[in-house]
């Protein structure tokens, strides 16, 4: 099912007097799933969070995520959860206590905290996350296109230069839907 097409349906759903069990069947949607996008919408629209995909288009068709338990516990009524239901992404999980599968990740959450965070706290007092998004936006940019990294898959180039060398590799090995 689309984003639209669940969207309208959400929509239909929550006019007055309309029967969630028969736009479910009318629209061969499992009633329970349809009663939780209706739960996530509501509770989007209560915090005023945008979940109109047109208006923030998400780009993501699969998210990988730590084990976390908070919503390893309930998932099907974590807010997350719903939401990634309602935008089609799929959400796998690194294997627990299992370095290899979250290592890269880690390692650049390090590498943010000691060369950006810590140095941008120290030199500048930000009055909004507005600011502070646009200096780490800088800071990004020139880890990904200037700065030289030494890592496993690097070997002394860009992550950009690496990225755009290994394209028609990755052309290659990739698995038609």
């Amino acid at each position: 099912m689309t984003r639209r097409v669940k969207r309208k349906l959400i929509d239909a759903c929550l006019q007055p007097g309309a029967s969630i069990a028969g736009l479910a069947l009318k629209a061969s949607a499992n009633e329970n799933q349809l009663h939780k996008w209706i739960r996530l919408r509501q509770r989007a629209d209560a915090a005023a969070i945008p979940v109109d995909a047109e208006a923030v288009p998400s780009p993501f068709v699969a998210v990988v995520t730590a084990k976390d338990t908070a919503s390893v516990r309930n998932p099907e009524h974590h807010e997350y959860e719903l939401y990634l239901a309602v935008e089609n992404i799929d959400h796998t999980r690194t294997k627990a206590r299992s370095p290899q599968t979250n290592g890269i990740v880690e390692r650049l959450h390090k590498t943010m905290l000691n060369e950006f965070y810590r140095v941008a706290f120290r030199r500048k007092i930000y009055d909004s996350i507005t600011a502070l998004q646009t200096d780490l936006d800088a800071w990004l940019d020139q880890y990904n296109n200037e700065r030289e990294h030494q890592g496993r898959w690097c070997y002394g180039k860009t992550p950009m230069r690496t990225f755009l060398d290994s394209l028609e590799l990755a052309r290659e090995k990739l698995i038609p839907h």
